[in-house]
């Protein structure tokens, strides 16, 4: 039987590759609880992630490659005016895919806490990392877009490129934040990187959220970033502004949905449709992605069991994260999934629906939040051990039963 372990990170506790490590552990003390040859089992791990933290390493597990580093401006500094940078890694694949994770450069844990606010911070750091994959002959990109500390719908990333923005009396807007989108007035992409029309740019969505409204990227994600209820407005104002622009600049690919109503372009802030209407590149679900490039399915048959899971099963899970990818591709092929997560929330039980064979909380007693990230590994460990223990047990009484099903019919009892 093959045992797939394929977990996206568990934030603050576990990354992907130390969760299929914990849930090994568990799955090599249930075979000794009750008396599973461990030799019948291959044990096979898939580093796995949405287009946020992890995105990079996923892929160069999967298909090897090489990892470059370069200085950026982090999302709260000015490029010109601090001093201060960044060490963001981006990978470039054996057939010369540069793999980029937005967050190494433009990411929320870049910011102090008390400096978090998606008014003031841009992407500008994000384009710098595309520059220097550039110049180290970069033409087809994945961009990870998940994690962003920002929303200011890749203007920054844009300015970094090139791009030139005023506002209404033709001042210079050097490095357009949040704040800046409903001051701009008129945009020049013609000083952009002239070597940008001769790449393809995929960016992979962790949502599917458009880029304005009650669902969008400033209303939904806003809050998480540190803007409060006056921010989420004038964003979201400032986004809807800015699709304005790139409608009538032309921006907008023939057959493809308006930027303001496309899925996934309020990704990373107004990211995804940044990514569209400034590189022409395409929106794509992160975790397909990378499975994609994975291919799982050549692990998956009638005698496989999959492990999954993340720190929160909740609603985002069902919608379009690692889980949920997983899941499909799993049930197309009959494959019996479990799913762990930090905890439960009631609408992630929709995952039945999925194809999960099972839910498991790794808290199974009272404690704090700081426990539960500081004991992540343990507690997986043994939630999964008791888990596999009654799914071989399950397994093998199945067996047995048609073993003796077949034995009575052989002889004419039944």
């Amino acid at each position: 039987m093959n045992i797939i372990f394929a977990f996206d990170k568990f934030k603050g506790s576990m990354t992907s590759l130390e969760a299929a490590e914990a849930a090994k552990n568990g799955i090599h003390l249930a075979c000794g609880d009750i008396g599973i040859d461990e030799q019948t089992l291959r044990y096979i791990t898939l580093p796995v992630a949405d287009g946020g933290e992890g995105t990079v390493e996923a892929f160069l597990s999967s298909l090897g490659g090489k990892r470059l580093l370069c200085s950026v401006t982090p999302p709260h500094r000015h490029p010109k005016k601090d001093e201060e940078k960044v060490q963001a890694e981006y990978g470039i694949l054996p057939d010369g895919t540069c793999v980029i994770e937005m967050a190494a450069a433009s990411g929320l844990v870049l910011v102090p806490k008390a400096e978090q606010n998606p008014l003031f911070t841009s992407t500008y750091g994000t384009g710098e990392m595309i520059l220097h994959a550039l110049d180290h002959g970069a033409t087809r990109f994945l961009i990870g877009i998940g994690g962003s500390a920002t929303n200011d719908g890749g203007c920054g990333m844009a300015a970094a490129l090139g791009a030139r923005f005023y506002d209404v009396q033709g001042a210079l807007i050097e490095n357009p934040c949040g704040a800046d989108l409903q001051r701009i007035a008129r945009m020049d992409l013609s000083g952009m990187d002239p070597r940008i029309a001769a790449c393809a740019f995929t960016a992979c969505c962790d949502v599917d959220n458009p880029l304005c409204g009650e669902h969008g990227a400033s209303s939904v994600y806003g809050p998480q970033k540190g803007a409060d209820a006056d921010a989420v407005r004038q964003l979201d104002c400032g986004l809807a502004s800015l699709a304005s622009l790139w409608h009538l600049s032309g921006c907008e690919k023939e057959g493809n949905a308006p930027l303001l109503t496309m899925p996934g372009a309020g990704a990373a802030g107004g990211l995804g449709a940044g990514i569209v209407a400034f590189l022409g590149g395409t929106l794509k679900s992160g975790i397909d992605a990378v499975l994609d490039a994975a291919d799982p399915e050549r692990y998956f048959s009638d005698h496989s069991l999959l492990l999954t899971g993340e720190g929160r099963l909740d609603s985002q899970t069902v919608y379009g994260k690692t889980v949920c990818g997983l899941l499909r591709r799993a049930s197309r092929l009959g494959v019996d999934s479990m799913v762990f997560g930090g905890c439960i929330e009631p609408e992630a039980y929709a995952l039945y629906g999925m194809g999960a064979v099972g839910l498991f909380a790794l808290c199974d007693r009272p404690m704090t939040l700081d426990d539960s990230i500081k004991n992540g590994r343990t507690l997986l460990r043994e939630r999964v051990r008791a888990a596999a223990c009654s799914y071989f047990a399950g397994q093998r009484a199945g067996n047995q039963m048609y073993n003796d099903t077949h034995y009575a019919a052989e002889r004419g009892h039944i």
